[in-house]
């Protein structure tokens, strides 16, 4: 039998105007360990941490599903005799946990193939399971991403360093929001001038996180694509938002589909971390703060102990 652990970050993507194709790998992490037998077997799932009691343990596990497809690409007779979870993202948080589990079990069965698959082709195998790549691509790649769909559907990144010197403070409320049901919150057209407004904003964004003209991203960070039509479903956004801001955060926006929010900084998070749990709890929400780092490796190999 052979095994493989791989330690995959969190993500969040969006980060206000880039909507689909913006992301950020964060210091928050899953790790999957994956055994491969030669022959076929009935798998064995188990989940540890975030999860643990509602992620399935059967074939329809999300993570084992990936593996499983990644395996079949090879020519080589592998087969998965037992997959661990081992996860400290939340699910349903915002923060990239689905992405986590496709790219954490793909890079550990394309590990143990012999490396058959480049990352290009691995981001383009985990679409299958996740029809965007804007929290795929950080969680493989690592740092800033920038990633779209071209033509026929085929993946095109740029991943570019962490912004230096900052630091994501992320609030997570204790309840989850499906990206399906969020996704139902949003028109099928929106007005010309709001998609002006977005492209200038993702423009300054990406602008100013290169530079490392922070001043700029409060207004770069603005959304009219997306948020505004989930905070219907999400009324306490906009306030934890503002209170991020006042407390001293360059920029803040909705996590994904929520409901986390994200918050850059480049000084102590304390403050700012303590203002949004305020606006929460004000909204009658329990949540937990994290400071984290903009992480400049995705998913990675760890090394087992002998």
């Amino acid at each position: 039998m052979n095994r493989v652990t791989v330690r995959v970050p969190a993500t969040s993507a969006n980060l206000g105007p880039g909507f689909d194709c913006l992301g950020l790998a964060l210091s928050l992490y899953n790790h999957v360990t994956l055994d491969v037998v030669g022959k076929p077997v009935e798998p064995q799932v188990t989940v540890r941490g975030e999860g643990k009691d509602r992620l399935p343990r059967t074939s329809r596990n999300l993570a084992l599903r990936a593996a499983q497809r990644m395996l079949r690409t090879s020519s080589k007779s592998m087969f998965v005799a037992a997959i661990t979870l081992e996860n400290a993202i939340p699910v349903g948080g915002g923060l990239g946990s689905s992405a986590a589990a496709i790219i954490g079990a793909m890079v550990a069965a394309n590990h143990l193939t012999g490396e058959t698959l480049g990352r290009q082709d691995l981001l383009a195998l985990a679409l299958e399971y996740e029809s965007h790549p804007d929290n795929l691509a950080p969680a493989l790649f690592g740092g800033l991403t920038v990633s779209i769909l071209a033509q026929e559907g085929r993946p095109v990144v740029c991943a570019v360093p962490p912004p230096p010197g900052l630091r994501a403070v992320v609030l997570t409320p204790n309840q989850s929001i499906s990206t399906h049901q969020s996704r139902a919150t949003l028109p099928a057209t929106i007005p010309y001038a709001d998609a002006v407004f977005n492209v200038g904003r993702s423009s300054l964004l990406i602008a100013s996180l290169l530079t490392g003209n922070y001043d700029n991203l409060a207004p770069a960070m603005e959304d009219r694509l997306h948020q505004s039509y989930r905070a219907t479903a999400y009324p306490p956004m906009p306030a934890i938002l503002r209170a991020a801001l006042n407390a001293g955060a360059r920029g803040a926006a909705l996590s994904g589909s929520g409901p986390s929010i994200l918050a850059l900084h480049d000084g102590p998070g304390d403050r700012i971390a303590a203002a949004m749990t305020e606006a929460a709890m004000a909204a009658g929400l329990q949540a937990i703060t994290r400071d984290l780092e903009i992480v400049p490796c995705g998913a990675s190999v760890v090394p087992h102990e002998h």
